[in-house]
Order: C-alpha cells, then structure tokens, then sequence
C-alpha cells in the first residue's frame, strides 16, 4: 500500500495584491538566540531548524531554502528604511554568501519543481485553506495557519499520470510568504519577518553569519544551529 502524504494548499487570492507588515517582533532584542547593534538600530535574529519551517510554512521550503527570524528594533525617535535586500546570509568564516529570495520568485520555483516531480500531485479539495496571519510566531509559536475553505490537496506517491502544481497554487504560496517576510518599508519602531535563503548545498550542518547592512554600518550575527547559543559580533 503506497503511502499518502497530503498538503492542502489553499487558493486564497483576495489579499495577494495587499502590502504585509511581517510578523510580530518578541517583546525585545535581547527575546532573540543572536543579536547585535548597529548605529541606531538593534537586530535580532534566530536560525529556524527544518521542523520549524515544516511548522510555520504550508509551503515547502525545505526544499531549497534557509529561514531566518529577524527582529529590527530601531532606537526611539528614529526612522529606518528597512527591506529583505539589507541582510545576507554567510557561511561563517568563509565568503561564500546567500541573498534572499522573493517570495514570487520562490513560489515559481516550487510551482515549477512540483510540475516535473511525478511523485506530487494535486488534487481538488473542499474544507481547508490557508488563513491570512499564519506562521512561525515568537518563541516557536504558530499564529494562525490552516482553516476552512476550498483550496487543492498536494498528494505524494500517487500512481498513476498526474497534474503539476496550478497558478492558484504558486499565488497562494507567493501570499503566504509574503506576508510574513520582513516588511519593505520605512519603519519607526520593531518589525519583524521572515527572510528565505535560496541554498543548495550537500550539507547544512554549518554555522551560519546573519549580515545587515545599515546605514551606520554593518552588524553580523552568528547563527549557531538550533539548540546551540550563537554568539552575535558587529564590525
């Protein structure tokens, strides 16, 4: 008997189009595994393990990608004019380094894997859908997710020919990982969100250096793997 794994991704559309803030920063920088300062700013930031981005996302970014919570808290009185673009993602102690990827770009990717991959299909399904305001929260915490609703159910290991991943798949993904990345904007006090690293490698048992680049300067963040206590240091 073949196993049936299901994931039910939801063709929620109405507020694909409507500007995200993130998600909700921890109560302070010093909530965060590393942080650091820089000029006016302090970021904080946390490596998520593959559970955690199995938890947080209905997209699968474990195929390809590495999450990063980040939480930018500038000091009172001060404007910051914040994006994805301002962070990198190294390799500690060597140069090879990662930019973040856009959730559009990412959604085709996936969309594009799902139609070669025999193995995942998909398929119709009434009853479940994507909530807006879903994701990875502080301190692990889911904030919302799944909830009633038509959308399609992803099968794996169906035999048979199958379908490949549809448009309203790939829009559903691109809303849910844009809602939660860290925003584009200019910021007067802490936001927080998710960054997505594109990374192809054999292994991901490395540490990890999280880069931003303000205005005053650059912070570099050591991410340690999850469950170690990483130690921050700016330059």
């Amino acid at each position: 008997m073949r196993r049936r794994v299901w994931i039910f991704v939801a063709a929620c559309t109405a507020m694909f189009a409507a500007a995200k803030d993130g998600i909700s920063p921890r109560a302070s920088v010093s909530d965060y595994p590393a942080k650091a300062g820089q000029g006016t700013v302090e970021i904080g930031a946390a490596l998520l393990s593959p559970a955690q981005v199995a938890g947080a996302f209905s997209t699968d970014l474990n195929r390809g990608y590495v999450v990063v919570e980040a939480g930018v808290f500038p000091k009172a009185g001060t404007t910051l004019d914040l994006g994805p673009g301002d962070f990198m993602l190294r390799i500690a102690g060597t140069s090879t380094a990662f930019r973040p990827a856009g959730p559009k770009a990412i959604a085709g990717t996936l969309q594009r894997a799902a139609s070669k991959d025999r193995d995942i299909t998909v398929n119709p399904s009434v009853g479940v859908g994507y909530e807006s305001g879903g994701g990875y929260g502080p301190y692990g915490t889911r904030s919302g997710g799944w909830s009633t609703g038509a959308g399609v159910g992803v099968g794996i290991g169906s035999p048979g020919p199958q379908p490949g991943s549809t448009d309203a798949d790939r829009r559903t993904m691109e809303t849910e990982l844009a809602e939660q990345q860290i925003p584009e904007k200019v910021i007067t006090g802490p936001v927080a969100g998710y960054l997505y690293f594109p990374v192809k490698l054999k292994s991901r048992n490395v540490d990890w250096e999280l880069e931003y680049n303000s205005p005053a300067g650059k912070a570099i963040l050591r991410l340690a793997n999850p469950g170690s206590r990483p130690e921050p240091r700016t330059k």
